[in-house]
């Protein structure tokens, strides 16, 4: 037996090259880290894929099962060629001797094989471990290569930045003095208009005070002014202002007349187009008969005639002289801020004045001291009238107490015989006394000049109407006493009293008249201020109206028949007023009134 046996001997079923590398040995398990970097290797390596695919073109595509044979040629092959080299090795094999044979054993013989088994499959291992530790190794330059070129190019990228931001620190200075600069000259400059402010404040201050002392002068040269200037003064600036009112009008009324004349200058050459073509289709209308054409004076009367519409049109669309004065007193009505003169001119003129004043007030203050003077002798003579009539009025109490009492006796005696003559007489005819008695007290009351009032009992009546009695008989004999007769004393109160309910009828209308004005002006306000109430569509005409069917009245001959037969019944024709019911209606007369009820 020879010491280097056969591949085919070992392995009879497996046609594979003793010279060709070893294959990776299948029993050999790989470190976790490599299990990991094959999964993550093998999922680049379908991204990969699947990327290349989505970029390639629908006929450059393939299906599955082409790409499995393209994978199955090159293992073919392999095969084939390990075939072959086998068929060359036994024809060489043939050709040559045949190797001497030692005997041994079938146990040395496996050990042999199973050691070289062993050795074959060391060696593959550490072949495959070698492999993959110069992988390793060469990965780590690879990557360590790569760490190295970042870390220059961080380092670049550093060294840009230092410069960058020397460059922005500078800049920053710079900036920042510039912008130092500009706050100092702008705190000086604050502070220089800071001074000028509170100059400016004090002088403003100083002129307030001013204005205000000439204010108050210019109040007390005011009250000092006649009211009769003062009045004719505002009537002339009212004067003013209604000459600004027309002014205002009439320019505006001549803008509208303008701007209706432009308007009507451009429409002229349409409305001479619509006559002549008026004119034409009248000339063809009329073409057979005997009437002539339109003559020149008819196309200028209906010229005229058009212009005079349209020139109406136009005006419509303008506000009218009254919307004009209600806008000009609405919106551009202002005051013209014009003080009125002073009254004073001269110092002369107010001198003058206060020399009057000072008469008037001397003659006031000496009428003053005489008043006083007086009231000093009124109050002396008040308090000993106080005296005097203090016992008076005493003893008038004392006897005020007595007449009440008496008055209470002869009051209770009234009432017995008012309840006495009550009893015995009849109570209804007392009452209608009492009430024509009232009713006369009423309008004697009305008479006198009194507001009636339905509360007012006869007994205030009277009393009010014998005081107004005593007070005209005082003032008829004061009258006599003065020497003027009755007759003009009356005839002089009459014109009192009509002059009166005259100047009272006066300022009632006067009143009313204002109260009209005023709802006129509010609502010519209230109408400018609306909305523009514009018409929509066409007006509704009337067409014809719905059909309508005639209800028929029906007689009811149920209760007559009903009347007829309880005659011939009874002998006698039932009362007018009383209305009969038929007996087939009865129930349903009774079942409405139960519904009725509930």
């Amino acid at each position: 037996m020879t010491s280097q046996p056969a591949s085919d001997d070992i392995f009879p079923g497996l046609d594979v090259d003793p010279a060709l590398p070893d294959p990776a040995n299948p029993f050999l398990i790989p470190p976790d880290d490599e299990i990991f970097l094959m999964r993550d290797h093998e999922r680049r390596v379908r991204q990969r894929e699947r990327e290349k695919t989505k970029r390639m073109k629908v006929w450059q595509k393939t299906t599955a099962s082409s790409r499995m044979g393209r994978v199955e040629k090159p293992i073919m092959s392999e095969l084939a060629r390990a075939n072959s080299i086998r068929r060359r090795i036994e024809a060489n094999r043939a050709d040559s001797e045949p190797p001497r044979r030692e005997r041994e054993n079938v146990s040395d013989f496996l050990s042999k094989k199973r050691d070289m088994f062993l050795v074959q499959m060391s060696l593959d291992v550490k072949r495959n471990e070698i492999r993959k530790l110069e992988e390793k190794a060469k990965m780590k330059g690879e990557a360590l290569e790569k760490s190295k070129q970042v870390l220059e190019e961080d380092i670049a990228r550093f060294d840009k930045f230092l410069q960058a931001n020397d460059a922005l620190a500078h800049k920053a200075m710079k900036t920042a003095d510039n912008l130092s600069k500009k706050k100092q000259e702008r705190t000086v400059k604050l502070k220089q208009l800071k001074a000028q402010l509170l100059v400016i404040q004090s002088e403003i201050t100083k002129l307030q005070e001013q204005m205000e002392d000439c204010l108050k002068y210019k109040t007390f040269l005011e009250k000092l002014t006649p009211a009769e200037w003062t009045a004719q003064q505002e009537e002339a600036k009212r004067l003013r202002k209604r000459q600004r009112r027309k002014a205002y009008i009439q320019k505006r009324r001549g803008e509208i007349d303008q701007s209706v004349e432009e308007a009507l200058a451009e429409e002229e050459q349409e409305v001479d187009r619509e006559i002549e073509e008026k004119s034409k289709s009248k000339g063809r209308r009329h073409r057979g008969s005997r009437r002539n054409d339109l003559t020149e004076e008819d196309i200028i009367a209906m010229k005229e005639k058009e212009m005079e519409i349209r020139r109406r049109r136009h005006r419509a669309q303008h506000p009218d002289e009254e919307q004009i004065a209600t806008y000009y007193d609405r919106e551009v009505a202002e005051s013209s801020d014009e003080d009125l003169p002073m009254y004073f001119k001269k110092p002369k003129q107010l001198l003058d004045l206060f020399s009057t004043l000072e008469e008037q007030n001397l003659f006031l203050i000496q009428n003053g001291q005489e008043t006083q003077q007086q009231l000093e002798d009124m109050e002396m003579r008040l308090q000993e009238t106080h005296g005097t009539l203090g016992v008076k009025a005493r003893q008038l109490e004392r006897e005020n107490w007595e007449i009440a009492g008496r008055i209470g006796t002869k009051q209770r005696d009234c009432d017995k015989l008012e309840a006495r003559v009550t009893s015995r007489s009849d109570s209804g005819g007392i009452k209608g006394l009492l009430k024509e008695l009232a009713d006369a007290m009423a309008s004697m009351f009305a008479t006198c000049g009194y507001d009636t009032d339905r509360d007012a009992e006869p007994l205030m009546m009277l009393s009010s109407a014998e005081a107004k009695l005593e007070e005209w008989l005082e003032i008829l004999t004061d009258a006599e006493a003065t020497g003027g007769s009755l007759a003009e004393v009356v005839a002089r109160m009459e014109r009192e009293k009509e002059r009166e309910r005259r100047d009272r009828v006066r300022e009632e209308k006067i009143q009313a008249q204002n109260e009209k004005n005023e709802e006129r002006l509010r609502n010519s306000l209230l109408r400018s201020q609306a909305p523009i109430f514009k018409k929509c569509g066409k007006q509704l005409m009337f067409r014809s109206a719905p059909s309508r069917k005639e209800v028929e009245e029906v007689a009811d001959m149920a209760a007559e028949e009903h009347a007829e037969a309880i005659a011939k019944l009874f002998g006698s024709h039932p009362p007018r007023n009383i209305a009969y019911v038929a007996p087939g209606k009865r129930n349903s007369i009774l079942a409405k009134k139960g519904t009725k009820k509930q």
